[in-house]
């Protein structure tokens, strides 16, 4: 499905967290690379439910000065994380 706005098509998934090993994920799972914060995508590659809602509890709670997202735009990391998460809803 092609989602737009640059994105290409991608696939999603419900694995619940508890079978997912966030540690062993590749950076590129997350939308914080390089502090591997905030995963959103599974080992596969999909984009997974239960990480877009973690990660997006997470983020509203994180202060916009805090560590690695002092570096990065919380806003602009809001907004995409909630694409995200708009669209592996409407999939599940």
């Amino acid at each position: 499905r092609f989602l737009g706005s640059g994105m290409s098509s991608s696939s999603y998934s419900a694995i619940p967290l508890a079978e997912i090993d966030i540690p062993g994920l590749s950076a590129s799972r997350f939308l914080l690379r390089e502090a591997r914060l905030l995963p959103y995508r599974d080992a596969k590659g999909n984009v997974n439910l239960h990480l877009c809602r973690q990660s997006a509890r997470q983020l509203e709670g994180m202060p916009p000065s805090s560590g690695a997202l002092a570096a990065a735009d919380k806003p602009a990391l809001t907004s995409k994380l909630n694409t995200w998460l708009r669209h592996v809803e409407r999939w599940a």
